[in-house]
Formats: C-alpha cells, sequence, structure tokens
C-alpha cells in the first residue's frame, strides 16, 4: 500500500498520470492508500471493492498461468465487484452504441493499453464487464470456468469462442451490438445516431431563418463535442422561437456542462439565472427530461428552496431512477429537515451504487443510532471505515456503538486504531483501557492507562493502576 498515488503509479506503470487506484501483477497487488490527502489525488476509495477486484486478477491470472486476455480479466474482475453499474458507466456505454463505436473484441485491449479518446480506458473496462455478462447471460456461468481452462491450456481466442460460444470473434460482436442496444433502450437513453455537422453547418448558412434546420446543427454540434458552437446556434434560434423544443434541450445540456465545470459562485449563479427560464419552458413541453428536473433541482438547492429542490428532484427520480443524483439530494434535504424516515430509503438506495462514499454510509450509520438500532449502525460505519480508515469521527463513533452493544472487545479494537491515528492524545488510551478493563484484558487495560495518564496526569484512566 503506496503513501500517495505517485509511488504507486512510478512502481506499477511509470506513469503516475494513470488515475487507478489498483493493481495486480498476479502474486501482487498494489493500492493507493485510502485516506484524504492532497498527494493521493483520488481521495478515499472503497478498499472492499478494489480489493474484490484485484484479488480476481490474482485467480484467473493463476487459473491461467497469465494467458488469459486484458479484457477478460478485467471483465471478470468488475463482474465480481458485485455491486450495480454505476449511472456514469451507463451513459459512456450508451453514447457509444448510439455512435456505433463499441469495441470489438479485436481491438479492446487497445482501450487499456492504448487509449485514443479521453474515455477510452474507461469504456473498455466497462465494456469488458458488459461482454461477460452477454456471455453469462447465454451461456451459464459455468462457461467462465471452461473458457479459463481453454486459455491455461494454451487455446487461442478464436478458438476458444469457437469451441465454447460456437462463434466465432466477429459473429460475436455482430451478436452482442443488437443486445446491447436492447439493454441501452431498457435505461431509457436516447439512441438516435448523430448527425454529420459538415453538411449541416452548410445548409444552415444558407437557410439562416429555418428554426428547425438551426435546432438540428446545435444538436450536431453538441454530439460533435463542440459546445459553443451549439450553445450559440441555439440562441439563435430561441431568439426567433422561444419554445423550440430542441434548441431548449440543446442549451440546457449545454449549459448544464458549463455548471458543473464552474467552480466561481457569482458564474454559477449566472449561468442559473439564464438557464432557469429556458428550463421551465422546457420541463413544461417535455416532462420527461431527467436532465431538467435535475438542473432545475440544482438551481433550487443552491438557492437554498428545500421545498422546491425536492419537487424537482422527485420529478427527477421519477423520470430516471437509474441516476443516483436524486437519491442523493432528497436524502440530504430530508436528513436537514430531521427527517430520518423520509431520509433513509433514499440513502438505501444511494449506497447501492455510491460505493465510494463514505458520507452515504456513515448517513446511514447515524440514522440507525438515533433509532436504536445499533447492530445496523455498526455495520453501516465499518463499512464507511472501508471508505476512509483514517476518519478519526468514525473510529470515534463505530466504538461508542460498540460499547453500548456490550462488545467491548470491539471497541478496544476502534481505540487502538485511534491511539495509532492520534498517539498524543490522552483520551483515547483512557478510553481503550476502559474498554479493556470491561473485556476482561487486565493487563492490556493498565498499559493503556498508563499511556493515557503520561499524556494526562490528570487522566481518569489512573483509577485503572494497580
Amino acid at each position: 500500500v503506496f503513501p500517495t498515488h505517485k509511488q504507486f503509479g512510478v512502481r506499477i506503470t511509470g506513469k503516475p498520470w494513470i488515475h487507478t487506484v489498483g493493481a495486480c501483477t498476479g502474486r501482487v497487488i498494489a493500492l493507493d492508500s485510502p485516506r484524504r490527502d492532497p498527494a493521493l489525488e483520488l481521495g478515499p476509495y472503497n478498499l472492499a471493492s478494489v480489493l474484490k477486484h484485484e484479488f480476481t486478477h490474482t485467480v484467473t491470472l493463476a487459473a491461467t498461468r497469465n494467458r488469459i486476455p486484458h479484457w477478460l480479466t478485467e471483465g471478470l474482475a468488475v463482474w465480481q465487484e458485485d455491486h450495480p453499474r454505476s449511472f456514469e458507466w451507463m451513459g459512456m456505454l450508451a453514447e457509444r452504441v448510439r455512435r456505433g463505436t463499441l469495441f470489438t473484441l479485436e481491438d479492446i485491449n487497445w482501450g487499456f493499453a492504448r487509449p485514443r479518446r479521453p474515455d477510452d480506458r474507461q469504456v473498455a473496462y466497462a465494456q469488458s464487464e458488459w461482454m461477460c455478462e452477454f456471455i453469462i447471460e447465454r451461456h451459464g456461468y459455468d462457461v467462465i470456468q471452461k473458457m479459463l481452462e481453454r486459455f491455461r491450456d494454451r487455446r487461442t481466442q478464436n478458438d476458444v469462442f469457437r469451441e465454447l460460444l460456437g462463434v466465432e470473434p466477429a459473429e460475436f460482436d455482430r451478436r452482442f451490438q443488437p443486445w446491447a442496444r436492447q439493454q441501452v433502450e431498457s435505461w431509457g437513453f436516447p439512441l438516435n445516431a448523430p448527425e454529420d455537422v459538415e453538411p449541416l453547418r452548410e445548409a444552415y448558412k444558407n437557410d439562416a431563418e429555418n428554426v428547425d434546420l438551426g435546432a438540428r446543427l446545435a444538436r450536431a454540434e453538441l454530439d460533435a463535442g463542440n459546445d459553443e458552437r451549439a450553445l450559440a446556434v441555439a440562441r439563435q434560434v430561441l431568439a426567433r422561437e422561444p419554445n423550440h423544443v430542441e434548441a431548449m434541450s440543446v442549451a440546457c445540456r449545454v449549459t448544464f456542462h458549463l455548471r458543473q465545470e464552474e467552480r466561481a459562485p457569482q458564474a454559477r449563479t449566472e449561468i442559473d439565472n439564464e438557464a432557469e427560464p429556458i428550463l421551465l419552458r422546457l420541463a413544461n413541453r417535455r416532462p420527461g427530461d431527467w436532465v431538467v428536473h435535475k438542473f432545475l433541482g440544482l438551481i433550487a438547492l443552491e438557492r437554498g428552496d428545500l421545498d422546491r429542490a425536492e419537487r424537482h428532484f422527485l420529478d427527477h427520480q421519477r423520470v430516471c431512477p437509474l441516476d443516483p443524483a436524486s437519491f442523493a439530494a432528497l436524502g440530504g434535504i430530508y436528513l436537514k429537515r430531521g427527517n430520518d424516515e423520509a431520509a433513509l430509503p433514499q440513502l438505501l438506495e444511494l449506497a447501492q451504487t455510491e460505493e465510494h462514499d463514505p458520507d452515504t454510509f456513515s448517513g446511514l450509520a447515524r440514522i440507525y443510532v438515533r433509532r436504536g438500532a445499533l447492530p445496523d449502525a455498526a455495520a453501516w460505519f465499518q463499512r464507511a471505515l472501508l471508505i476512509d480508515p483514517f476518519s478519526i469521527q468514525l473510529h470515534e463513533e463505530l466504538a461508542r456503538v460498540k460499547m453500548q452493544l456490550g462488545d467491548s472487545a470491539g471497541a478496544l479494537h476502534e481505540y487502538r486504531m485511534l491511539t495509532r491515528l492520534e498517539p498524543t492524545k490522552a483520551t483515547h488510551f483512557a478510553n481503550a483501557a476502559t474498554a479493556a478493563h470491561k473485556a476482561g484484558l487486565s493487563a492490556v487495560a493498565v498499559d493503556m492507562a498508563r499511556r493515557a495518564v503520561e499524556l494526562d496526569p490528570d487522566s481518569p484512566a489512573r483509577v485503572l493502576i494497580p
């Protein structure tokens, strides 16, 4: 476990700018330290989930004597993390399906090793797991073990697919694509193919009064990644036709991107003020547009209008239940109001997908503390500590819950961790002494009490020293 991301990156790949927190080279698993520190860049992450991923590599590499294709070992590692696909990955996969740019079996490994697009590496992970899901759905989970055995025995990928799946790799790609398209349709993402921007620019230049043509150009510019041009054309269309749905949709999406990237409060307020009237008009004409409800909810939160934010995020959740943002926002709103009953289901749903956020897990733990459900509280605090193991507050809260449960040994473990994290704080040693005494560990209690008194002569732990 490396103390900084730079040290980890140099040791593993020589490329510390690659943002990953874990790596497996067979018998060695290397990790960034999962703590909040500027030197770590990525901050806390779910240690249990990453270890599941990396240990799966250890298993598949050993089982095949390092002959498993890169995409398959990554796909199985993601599969074994055993949590729902993230909304971000759904969006990336949907966009590749829409554009017809999914990887093939022949080129997916290059997505890891030589990415050409900014999101190639993430898409390679996501699609690898997706292809494993497709194989398991069509042929059963046992076929995975047979594939590993064939690779161990030096069979090529072509041979393995031909013998076990009954298809050539090219045929696999052809069968996978319509299945992937059906998946994306079930998620609710649009699948209309992007238009070529150059002919539309020329046509609009010759017919600038045509608002429908302008809206198509704005959408094509957006699809091509030209946000500024897309917004400029959308504004031109809206100046002529303020209620043009497609132009409003493009303006909404571009300004939403700008808002997400903007850090200055004043600039964000200006974006909100320009976008809000367009958003309200679009919400009336296209009520199923989840970006509109999400954007309006964020604006209301920024202004501290919790009632309005709640309405918009409830609409967002209704039309796009796969996006965890609504669960996060509504959970936060209900916690601010002190409404644990309403917050609990929102945070429980959020916890299914937001696996790297310790605040979600600790928020659930505190709700269960207030409800008196201490075993549940302890479980959620422990899950939070898997993400943020250096948190003083989380260790203290879990220790208190353990003491209330009568688990003195468990509390002692947490207090001992605290003495290592803050070795000059007498209170931690005093609490450890009390927990050890209740656990019947007299020698440990005396040792901890003496160390508490060394740090603070007035420590109440003095009474435990013979």
